[in-house]
């Protein structure tokens, strides 16, 4: 941790100029961004900053990867993710990475967009003699155990098995031991065995920097722990809770106005951020949706709407989606980090945030929501060609993110997302 820490901090005394600029146009620069955070190995969260193994990052990417061609690159990823899970007895937040050096012959590799906006690889061997890195890599929670890590290499393993990887269903039994250990370690860790929600205390999440209590974000991750358990038939200590239920019993927040719609009073709210308040932010009315807890495409197309709503009304969606707040004063955050990059994730725009939001509008209604979808995607176009890159967080007002201490990331893997919800619009 201090070693990264030290690596952000050297970035920062670059100043801007330490932003790699790509050349070409948002999906060119998407494709070499892509290339440049696999490693040989696995997927890195970005090229910059982070450039390690996040498996909340790349489950959140998994399903655009794969429909964008990365089939081999995402097999080789979960491979090394689980082997070395495996070789350090748990599942962590980060793996980070530990490269040494060989001498080969090297294989020049290419990246082009095909006519169906998939990112096609050409090889070709150049003879030259080249340093050969390999890989392997280090455990770690940032700052604690996160109930996301779990739900997300559980949910990207049944991903890898509705998409076909060959090696998918081997590795599950592999390692179906060492999961359903990790499935009771969670379960002892996180669970209020009371309620079925998450315990109070601090967890790492999405944001990491904040200190909830059993936030909304959290608790769908123990649904979806709980749902792709079973759908990967491993035990699941979480089976005993009704994860919806009670979801939307403890944290769905009525609105005191009624809406009339079609003939009836339709009741509208939204998602709240945790059990110690009603406000509405953007990770509490997305995850819901996205992790599929809630159809938003079907019966509970009203609520996702209501949520968007809520999202639409409180500016989490301006200048560009999105914010977890719309106010930099509320929460409270860890001390250190806070001191180094304050507001964080306060009520600045994150990207991946952002596009996983774009997603549940896709999924919501994209008839009803097309201009509204495609007036997000040409500001996210907008921002690639200014910055000749894909960055990781903004300011409120749009700019980008940065303190004395900390510089906003790049190079970020989520670029994926923007690359598939652009192709397929």
């Amino acid at each position: 941790m201090i070693q990264e820490a030290f690596f952000m901090f050297k970035r920062r005394l670059k100043g801007i100029k330490s932003i790699k600029t790509y050349l070409g146009n948002e999906k060119e620069i998407c494709c070499q961004i892509i290339k440049n955070c696999f490693n040989g190995e696995f997927f890195q969260a970005s090229a910059g900053n982070f450039a390690c193994f996040y498996i909340r990052d790349f489950g959140m990417c998994i399903n655009s990867l794969l429909t964008l061609g990365y089939k081999k690159e995402v097999e080789s990823t979960l491979a090394f993710a689980l082997k070395t899970y495996a070789e350090h007895g748990k599942i962590t937040t980060t793996i980070t990475k530990i490269t040494t050096t060989s001498t080969k012959i090297t294989t020049t590799i290419t990246r082009t967009i095909t006519k169906n906006g998939k990112c096609a690889q050409d090889k070709s061997i150049d003879g030259k003699y080249a340093n050969d890195k390999s890989v392997s890599g280090k455990c770690a929670d940032y700052f604690n155990i996160a109930p996301d890590s779990l739900a997300f290499l559980l949910y990207s393993l049944r991903i890898a098995k509705d998409k076909k990887i060959t090696n998918n269903k081997a590795l599950v039994l592999e390692y179906k031991q060492f999961l359903e250990k990790e499935i009771k370690r969670y379960f002892e860790i996180i669970v209020d065995k009371n309620t079925g929600l998450v315990r109070k205390g601090y967890f790492s999440s999405i944001k990491d920097h904040a200190i909830r209590n059993s936030s909304c974000y959290d608790n769908c991750m123990l649904a979806m722990i709980s749902r792709e358990a079973d759908k990967l038939r491993l035990e699941n200590s979480f089976k005993k809770f009704d994860y919806p239920a009670l979801i939307k019993k403890h944290f769905w927040h009525e609105n005191d106005k009624n809406n009339m719609k079609k003939g009836r009073y339709q009741k509208e709210g939204y998602f709240k951020d945790d059990l110690d308040n009603d406000i509405p932010t953007g990770d509490a009315n997305v995850f819901p949706y996205w992790c599929g807890i809630f159809d938003c495409a079907s019966e509970d197309k009203e609520m996702a709407k209501s949520s968007i709503k809520a999202i639409q009304e409180n500016k989490l969606d301006q200048p560009f989606p999105l914010k977890y707040f719309s106010n930099a004063n509320y929460g409270r955050f860890l001390f250190l980090p806070s001191l180094f990059a304050r507001n964080y994730e306060g009520n600045t725009i994150w990207m991946h945030l952002g596009l996983c939001y774009l997603d549940v509008i896709a999924m919501a209604d994209r008839k009803l929501f097309n201009i509204y979808l495609n007036q997000c995607l040409n500001k996210y176009k907008e921002l690639i060609k200014t910055h000749k890159n894909f960055l990781e967080v903004y300011n409120a007002d749009g700019t980008v993110y940065t303190t004395p201490f900390y510089l906003c990331d790049d190079s970020m893997l989520w670029c994926s997302k923007f690359l598939e919800l652009v192709n397929h619009k």
